[in-house]
């Protein structure tokens, strides 16, 4: 029987944690095992938790030091994997399963061999279908059409946000795509050494985009079952750290244009001149922005001075 290793992470957020270990705990099944990696919070955990962890197929790691996401879910997928897991499902800590999707999941990668990573649909707490966003490959032309999405010369990009976005897409049949969300994703048996280690360069952001440049290398696909679904409290996770997380992103968008799309810092430069706009004048009207203007400026110059081949 096939063991299916789920990686939830945990930082500061034992609320959310709690959530959603209680709705899968009413869904898993034998065969499955669930790894909270807990990425060093400074929170302790609430004693609802701690008699969560007499279920013996629950296991908490306690990471040193917070990593970042991809750190926390090679620590998660490395435990799993040694013990005997021969699927991994990636899973944020803000989800909420109504439902046991991993049947229909592990069935569809059972029957194509060509599939490396499967999505379900993911809902978010109006239960209305979240957007889809990694539909296409992220060039930085591609990058730069998707920044014109919110301003008034949308009608330049509309077929290409047409694909990325999957306007058109009905969920009634399964939708191949470049990658699927972060957020949520089971991953094949034959392609665990493909996938894992995730690239732990990235702290937060374009993972997603980093897993779709592995899958191409190795013409596997990434595919969107929308015949099950999960509840997604999109951006409770990070919330909290509004600031921090944007500076995250745009180091990870120089991190890859250069590593993964080998894009020449020229052409890279009116990306980030952007997002030093979009965070100076945020700081203008927001504290946490303020406080944190060293960090994001340090997070700049340190994507700027790493070197790829």
């Amino acid at each position: 029987m096939n063991k299916i290793g789920y990686i939830i992470l945990n930082y500061n957020n034992w609320h959310d944690t709690l959530k959603c270990l209680n709705s899968l705990n009413s869904v898993i099944k034998k065969n499955e095992f669930i790894y909270v990696v807990d990425n060093a919070s400074n929170e302790n955990p609430p004693q609802e938790y701690i008699e969560l962890l007499k279920y013996p197929y629950i296991n908490h790691i306690q990471s040193s030091i917070n990593g970042g996401f991809s750190y926390g879910n090679n620590i998660g997928a490395d435990l799993a994997i040694s013990e005997g897991c021969d699927y991994i499902f990636i899973c944020n800590n803000d989800l909420i399963f109504n439902e046991s999707i991993s049947e229909s999941m592990l069935e569809y990668l059972m029957n194509n061999s060509d599939v490396a990573i499967v999505s379900p649909k993911i809902l978010g707490t109006n239960g209305l279908p979240q957007e889809i966003n990694t539909g296409d490959s992220l060039t930085l032309l591609n990058k730069y059409k998707y920044i014109l999405k919110s301003t008034p010369f949308s009608f330049l990009v509309h077929k290409f946000i047409s694909k990325n976005n999957a306007l058109d897409y009905k969920y009634d049949v399964a939708l191949e795509l470049y990658s699927v969300s972060g957020c949520c994703f089971l991953v094949a048996k034959s392609a665990l050494k493909i996938i894992f280690p995730l690239d732990e360069e990235f702290f937060l952001y374009m993972e997603e985009q980093a897993i779709g440049a592995k899958l191409k290398l190795h013409n596997l696909k990434a595919v969107l079952l929308p015949s099950v679904s999960v509840v997604h409290a999109h951006g409770q996770s990070t919330a909290k750290v509004a600031a921090f997380s944007f500076s995250c992103l745009a180091e990870s968008e120089i991190i890859f244009f250069k590593k993964y799309r080998k894009s020449s810092l020229i052409f890279i430069m009116p990306l980030i001149f952007l997002r030093i706009f979009q965070y100076t004048y945020r700081s203008l009207r927001r504290n946490d922005y303020k406080k944190n203007l060293s960090v994001f400026f340090y997070k700049i110059k340190s994507a700027l001075k790493k070197k790829y081949a």
